[in-house]
């Protein structure tokens, strides 16, 4: 109703609408159309949904809800790779300490042999020479 009453008293009319009173409400219309709406829908998330928009363009407002979203799944990637490498660690370590057990063990077990053939060596030298 504005943009009507504005049209029809403007005059003339700009070259924008062809100085054709009617195409200027007509313009008027839709620019306070969309410019209600770019305010309005904004502003009945932020009160309905506690959110606001992080940027308001011409082709509207852009909310973080997708880049939250998104770095969410993020972290939520990186938490399980996290896991998983910590459980292949403990699996680690217990291997390498199983291992470093069995190896221990073999290291007595032929120094043990090495002593005995040793002994054996020289008990045999002791005859021949």
């Amino acid at each position: 109703m504005v943009a009507t009453f504005v049209a029809n008293r403007t005059d003339p009319p700009p070259g924008v609408a062809f100085e054709n009173h009617l195409i200027f409400g007509g313009e008027l219309l839709l620019l306070g159309f969309y410019g209600v709406l770019l305010v309005l829908v904004p502003l009945v998330r932020a009160i309905g949904g506690g959110e606001l928009p992080i940027e308001l363009t011409a082709r509207g407002a852009r909310f973080a809800e997708k880049a939250a979203e998104d770095s969410l799944r993020a972290n939520r990637e990186i938490f399980e790779r996290v896991r998983s490498v910590e459980v292949d660690l403990v699996a680690q370590e217990t291997r390498s300490e199983v291992d470093g057990r069995e190896a221990t063990r073999s290291l007595t077990d032929f120094e043990d042999d090495l002593a005995r053939l040793r002994a054996q060596l020289g008990a045999l030298e002791r005859r021949v020479g």
